[in-house]
């Protein structure tokens, strides 16, 4: 939950106001995205039929992706369709420093054969980013997912406390 509340069905990946590449981690298509005040840049990408891979606070997309959006940032974070662009596993889609205040970032995947435990909830089935969440991380061989666990800190979050169970968690 965050500040609101909202539901956030996403990780944050927290680098401490670095400056870090941010990289396809499948071949994947760009669908959508924003440029806002708050952001500063969203992305949406589908890596299949039923996966969708976003990423959110990134600073700097590659220029093909920064040229699709507005010059000027909005003040809201509503999306829009984009021409699509495919990268390629590993391939760079740009730079992040997170946000002003923390120095994190957004990861979420989006599974649409999957429904999550707010698709009966009243409060937050009204998106399908809501519903369809699921843990990024499970994403990866188990051998990266173990590493990418080892390094949740979970205290680091604040003011953004759980929502019932984490979506992630080691099994």
């Amino acid at each position: 939950m965050g500040a609101g509340p909202s539901l956030k069905t996403h990780s944050y990946i927290g680098t401490d106001h670095a400056r870090v590449p941010v990289y396809a981690p499948v071949q994947m298509t760009l669908e959508s995205g924003s440029y806002n005040v708050g952001g500063p840049y969203m992305v949406e990408f589908r890596a299949s039929c039923e996966v969708r891979v976003r990423f959110g606070h990134m600073t700097e997309p590659v220029l093909a992706i920064k040229k699709l959006l507005p010059a000027e940032p909005k003040q809201d974070s509503r999306t829009e369709e984009l021409a699509p662009i495919v990268f390629a596993a590993g391939e760079i889609v740009g730079y992040t420093t997170g946000t002003d205040v923390a120095g994190n970032w957004d990861f979420g995947v989006y599974n649409s054969t999957t429904q999550n435990r707010y698709v009966d909830d009243q409060n937050w089935n009204n998106s399908t980013t809501y519903t369809t969440a699921v843990c990024p991380f499970d994403y990866f061989t188990p051998n990266l997912k173990s590493v990418y666990f080892s390094k949740f800190n979970s205290g680091a979050l604040g003011g953004n406390p759980p929502h019932g169970e984490p979506f992630c968690k080691e099994k």
